[in-house]
């Protein structure tokens, strides 16, 4: 056989390759839009018969495995245990350790215990994330509160992925401005001094997008968080800047989550995506204000300045939970973010710049902290959170049925 016919030969084959690797990848994407859908009719389902939403929880494929195997910590054995003294009552959870993979290993096994006071700094390990996943045992799946969006049929859940990414999608930086306008225009969510509210958070916390509302207005016990200030033009153009950060910073976020986990960011904002169209659909019955083109893409964020969680705690909300470090002009390294594994285990993420991490709020045991050396009133520290509250779900589903009905 001529060196021609060899060549020939060999273009065919890749040819036939190419092909069907494309249609491997046309049979993957039709199967995850499959699931997807079927993910947004069990939630069109609790939303009509305004049934309290559910935590989901991601049931991983083999391929998504493979891909963070030598950077996560494998758990089982799950259950949770209600603590009715310690700030009005707390739920934790525990697991044991089954497996911690090779690149983050030396990490976590050198600050995993209560009496080390070390840190996990993902930008030093491997690729740089670190994964937390779990076999999804009986008492997962008998679980009302609990919703498993199942893109695998392996019996293993991502609790958590956080990762570190210096490259950023959408340049930010945050300084003395920008936390400035925070403070200007919106009303602090947390306290300054010693609460047992929210589990004790403290510092400053100031929410863009939407909140679940006490009392009705227009009919809605949801809307925009309010701005304090009185001078309307004021209020407009600092409206835009501080949605203008938060979206950027989510942007950041997920870029960085799915350069771990493609299509990752497809089950975080499913339940603001369901939203953001219920509202579309409803557009002469709300406010500008609450309209899809004028929130945040994950419907509600809250940014940080200095906060803290005095007690580590679990919480039922309708989607995992967002913690984004954004790059700011004063960097210390005097925060961190707890999660309890077990009595005895525990991971210590410390809050670096351009540290994003994504965890359910239900099934971890979490709180943020610092150290106890901070000076908080020299120095300032942010992060933006993002998470849909089950209060917030409930009172849009409860708004907007209540719209059709009358609308009938």
């Amino acid at each position: 056989m001529s060196n021609l016919d060899n060549l020939s030969k060999s273009s065919h084959n890749k040819i036939i390759r190419k092909g069907r690797n494309k249609r491997n990848r046309y049979k993957k994407k039709k199967k995850f839009k499959k699931i997807y859908e079927k993910n947004q009719q069990d939630l069109e389902i609790e939303f009509k018969n305004r049934v309290s939403n559910r935590q989901p929880i991601y049931e991983m494929n083999k391929k998504e495995i493979y891909r963070i195997k030598e950077n996560r910590i494998h758990l089982k054995n799950y259950f949770r245990k209600f603590l009715p003294h310690r700030c009005n009552g707390i739920w934790e959870t525990e697991y044991e350790i089954d497996y911690v993979g090779k690149n983050i290993k030396q990490q976590f096994v050198m600050q995993k215990s209560k009496s080390n006071k070390k840190n996990f700094h993902i930008d030093k390990v491997k690729k740089q994330f670190i994964a937390i996943t779990t076999e999804i045992n009986v008492v997962m799946r008998e679980d009302s509160n609990i919703h498993i969006f199942q893109n695998g049929k392996t019996g293993i859940a991502l609790l958590l992925i956080a990762t570190y990414c210096s490259e950023e999608k959408e340049e930010i930086i945050i300084d003395e401005t920008c936390i400035q306008k925070f403070q200007k225009n919106r009303n602090n969510l947390a306290t300054e001094k010693e609460t047992t509210s929210h589990f004790g958070s403290m510092g400053h916390v100031y929410g863009v997008g939407l909140v679940a509302h006490y009392s009705l207005n227009n009919n809605l016990s949801f809307g925009t968080y309010s701005n304090p200030m009185k001078k309307k033009k004021t209020i407009i153009n600092d409206e835009k800047y501080m949605m203008d950060i938060v979206t950027k910073c989510m942007l950041n976020a997920m870029f960085s989550l799915q350069r771990k986990i493609p299509k990752v960011h497809k089950v975080f904002f499913s339940i603001s995506n369901f939203i953001n169209q219920k509202l579309v659909n409803h557009p002469s019955n709300l406010e500008k204000s609450v309209s899809k083109w004028d929130i945040p893409i994950n419907l509600s964020c809250q940014f940080n300045v200095n906060a803290t969680t005095k007690y580590s705690h679990t919480e039922r909300d309708s989607s995992y939970t967002i913690i984004h470090v954004p790059r700011q002009n004063q960097v210390n390294d005097k925060f961190i973010f707890y999660f309890k594994i077990s009595s005895n285990e525990e991971l210590r993420i410390q809050l670096e710049p351009n540290t994003t991490i994504s965890y359910s709020s239900y099934l971890l045991t979490h709180s943020q902290r610092k150290n106890e050396d901070f000076d908080s009133g020299e120095n300032c520290f942010v992060n933006i959170s993002s998470y849909f509250s089950k209060r917030l779900f409930d009172n849009i589903s409860t708004s907007l049925n209540r719209i059709e009905i009358e609308n009938k």
